[in-house]
């Protein structure tokens, strides 16, 4: 499993002041590739501290910042527990450091963008100690190749309660199944795992959610989204007079020359009209985790079997969840606030005009070309939430 890290602002403005943004930047997906291991296992950081010694990179050192590199680094390959550490609203959170950490730390990841004599050059990029450089480097080289080479969409930034910063995103996965991210990457006070200051953590368990989509689905979460901007009565940008803003934006983004002529455009009027039966059944409401009796008509299957339930949190949050029986946790589920929904849509067209997923931008279009047209106002009830 690689795991997810993420550099704060001082952090990033610490590596652009070095130059190292800008190397970084410049390297091609199979140099990122070379330094990145699908697991790490204990014996990994044993040998790696080895090598380290063995091929002479520690010895640019101090003595007393080499004996901590060597004793911390074999502790954890022994099986040592270390914490990382965040302070945040609701006080301190300590999470177990796993062997890929440690890995991180050693620097072995940033031969890609340093040469031998900068590996534990700390002090030359004004960094206050070893550990904190090695682990921002290798951090921001994870942030890169994670999307370099790879399929990517369209992320925003948004800032909820308690200063928190979420980033979401719709994307897909490497077979075209529509994926939907949202990251915790507030930059919270953090100590390391072997207790420095430092100006990026590992997302941890509560800071990733994740809907795992099946492919072909893009037009239900669209639908459900027009739904809960109705029930809302939000009027997002993207969908200012009717389709044409939301034309112009495709046509602004243009499809990518390798993907243009494996398009077809739908224009299947009757489809669409049937991708809209359950428009007149309301997302339901969310009480006290507790959803009723509501019949949830706004679903997305899953790649990993039943699906995602779509309703309105009682913060009128647009919620992707489970439902186990009438319960949704609305906690631990994808949320969007009402103030999200125009880069929302945004995502998802951006998402189908780079090919990402398998429904074009056109089928999107002609949902929302749909949902304006004089044949749904007429055949269908539009009930905005008072």
């Amino acid at each position: 499993m690689m795991e997810t890290y993420q550099v704060y602002p001082n952090g990033l403005r610490k590596l652009d002041q070095a130059g190292i943004t800008t190397r970084i930047e410049a390297l091609r997906s199979e140099e990122l590739q070379r330094y990145r291991m699908p697991a790490v296992s204990l014996d990994d950081i044993r040998r790696v501290v080895g090598r380290m010694e063995g091929e002479g990179h520690l010895r640019n050192l101090e003595k007393h910042e080499r004996n901590e590199y060597k004793q911390l680094l074999y502790r954890a390959a022994r099986g040592e527990d270390f914490y990382w550490t965040t302070n945040r609203k609701g006080g301190k959170q300590k999470e177990r450091a796993v062997a890929e950490d440690f890995y991180l730390l050693s620097g072995v990841r940033n031969f890609a963008v340093l040469q031998d004599n900068e590996i534990f050059d700390y002090k030359k990029s004004n960094f206050d100690s070893l550990f904190e450089f090695t682990g921002t480097v290798g951090s921001a080289l994870e942030m890169v190749s994670k999307t370099n080479g790879w399929k990517y969409g369209l992320p925003w930034n948004t800032e909820r309660d308690n200063k928190r910063t979420i980033s979401s995103i719709v994307t897909s996965d490497g077979a075209g199944e529509m994926r939907i991210f949202q990251r915790d990457i507030t930059p919270y006070e953090t100590t390391d795992p072997f207790g420095k200051r430092v100006y990026y953590r590992r997302l941890g368990i509560a800071d990733k959610k994740t809907v795992e989509a099946s492919q072909s689905t893009e037009s239900y979460l669209l639908i459900s989204i027009l739904k809960y901007v109705e029930q809302l009565g939000l009027k997002p940008d993207i969908l200012e007079n009717g389709a044409m803003t939301t034309n112009q934006y495709i046509t602004n983004i243009g499809a990518m020359e390798m993907i243009k002529h494996q398009k077809k455009a739908t224009r299947d009027k009757e489809s669409t009209g049937t991708l809209f039966r359950a428009w007149e059944v309301p997302l339901p409401m969310v009480s006290r985790g507790k959803v009723g009796d509501s019949k949830f008509a706004h679903f997305i299957p899953s790649t990993l079997g039943g699906g995602y339930n779509l309703c309105i949190s009682e913060n009128n949050e647009l919620v992707i969840g489970r439902k186990i029986r009438k319960e949704i946790d609305v906690e631990n589920s994808v949320t969007f606030l009402p103030e999200d929904t125009n880069n929302l849509i945004k995502s998802l067209l951006y998402q189908a005009a780079r090919g990402l997923g398998k429904t074009t931008e056109r089928q999107l279009l002609d949902i929302i070309e749909y949902r304006y047209s004089a044949e749904i106002k007429d055949g269908y009830k539009i009930a905005v939430r008072k």
